[in-house]
C-alpha cells in the first residue's frame, strides 16, 4: 500500500526559515534527499538549491517549488521545474516529486467540493430564484410570440437568430418637375431605406438564448440537490469533473441580471417599431396593442393606432417621403 503524502503549505519564507535545521544555499542532490516536507507558492522569488552536475548550484529563480527534507536532518528548497523535469525519472526526488504534486492537486480539488458543499444551501437558493426568473421569462416572451400576428412573429424570431437588431421600412420618394417639351407637371420615383428604431433585446425572441442557462440551472441544481456528503478518496479529475457541473452563485446572479437587463431593454423599444416589421395596417395595430399591454400602457384599438400613426408622422417628418412601405 503507497505510503500516506502529507501536503503542507507553507505560506511565507519566514515559515519555511523557522524550520529546525533549515540552511540556505543548502544544496539538494539524489545522495543527501529524504522526503518532501511540503510546497510553497510565493510572490517573492526563490533560488532553486539542485545540486547541478559541476557541483553549483541550480539558483534559478521560482516562485513555486518543494520543501525538502535532507538525510541530515536538515531542509531545503527546490524549485518546481527541477524536482519534476531535472532528476531521472527513476529517482526518489523525482517520483516522490510526482506523488507529491498528484496528491496536492488532487488535495486542492476535494477542497473545491469541501467549499461548495458549505455553500450548498445558499447556491440552492440563489440557482433556484434565477431558474424561476429565466424561466418565467421565457413563458412570457413565448407567449407573446404566439399572440403575434404570424409574419410579424417569423420576422422577430429571424432577427433574433440572425442577430439583427435594426428595424427598417422602403421609402418612395416622389420628385415633381415640368416637363420641358409639354409643360405638364410630372413626377419621378426614388426608393429608399429608413432605419425607424433598434430591438437591442432581440436575443429574447430567440428560444435558443433560454435553453443554455435553463438547463445548465436545471443540471446544477439536480447535482446540489443530491450532493449530501464530500466523497473525500475522489480522484482529482472526478472531484473536478463534478464541481465543473455545478454553476456558482455569481454565474447565476449574473445571468438574472443579464435577463434583467434585456427585458428592460425591450419595455423601452416603442410598440409602434415592433409593428413596422408587419406589411398589413391590422397586423400593425395588433402588434402594436400586443406591446402596448406589455408594457402595462392603456391598449385600445384606437391607442394602437395612434402609435401607428405617430410612426408615420415622424418617417415622413424625418424623410420627407411620399410613400412608407412597412413589412
Amino acid at each position: 500500500m503507497p505510503e500516506e503524502i502529507i501536503v503542507k503549505n507553507f505560506s511565507s519564507y519566514e515559515e519555511i526559515a523557522a524550520l529546525d535545521g533549515f540552511e540556505e544555499e543548502k544544496g539538494v542532490s539524489t545522495d543527501n534527499y529524504a522526503d518532501i516536507a511540503g510546497h510553497y507558492h510565493l510572490s517573492d522569488s526563490l533560488r532553486c538549491c539542485r545540486v547541478l552536475e559541476s557541483g553549483g548550484l541550480c539558483h534559478q529563480k521560482h516562485n513555486y517549488g518543494f520543501v525538502v527534507a535532507l538525510k541530515s536532518g536538515g531542509f531545503s528548497i527546490l524549485g518546481n521545474r527541477c524536482a519534476l523535469s531535472k532528476f531521472a525519472k527513476d529517482s526518489k526526488v523525482r517520483i516522490a516529486a510526482d506523488r507529491y504534486e498528484k496528491e496536492r492537486k488532487r488535495q486542492e480539488a476535494i477542497d473545491g467540493l469541501r467549499k461548495i458543499f458549505s455553500e450548498k444551501k445558499e447556491r440552492i437558493e440563489t440557482l433556484s430564484i434565477s431558474l424561476n426568473y429565466v424561466y418565467e421569462l421565457y413563458k412570457y416572451m413565448r407567449n407573446i410570440k404566439d399572440s403575434l400576428p404570424m409574419l410579424c412573429k417569423f420576422s422577430l424570431e429571424d432577427m433574433a437568430r440572425s442577430g439583427k437588431r435594426n428595424v427598417a421600412v422602403s421609402l418612395v420618394y416622389r420628385h415633381y418637375y415640368i416637363d420641358k417639351e409639354s409643360g405638364e407637371k410630372k413626377h419621378e420615383d426614388t426608393d429608399g431605406v429608413h432605419t425607424v428604431g433598434t430591438i437591442s433585446a432581440i436575443s429574447l425572441f430567440n428560444k435558443n438564448s433560454f435553453e443554455e442557462p435553463l438547463k445548465n440551472l436545471r443540471e446544477s441544481l439536480k447535482l446540489l440537490e443530491n450532493f449530501h456528503r464530500v466523497d473525500e478518496k475522489a480522484t482529482e479529475l472526478q472531484a473536478k469533473r463534478f464541481a465543473a457541473g455545478i454553476m456558482g452563485s455569481e454565474q447565476a446572479i449574473r445571468i438574472k441580471q443579464d435577463f434583467e437587463k434585456l427585458y428592460l431593454e425591450l419595455n423601452k423599444v416603442k410598440p409602434g417599431v415592433i409593428s413596422a416589421l408587419c406589411k398589413e395596417l391590422d397586423d400593425r395595430v395588433a402588434t402594436s396593442k400586443i406591446f402596448l399591454q406589455a408594457k402595462g400602457m392603456p391598449h385600445s384599438n384606437s391607442k394602437a393606432r395612434q402609435e401607428i400613426t405617430n410612426l408615420q408622422e415622424e418617417i415622413v417628418e424625418q424623410t420627407g417621403a411620399y410613400k412608407v412601405i412597412y413589412g
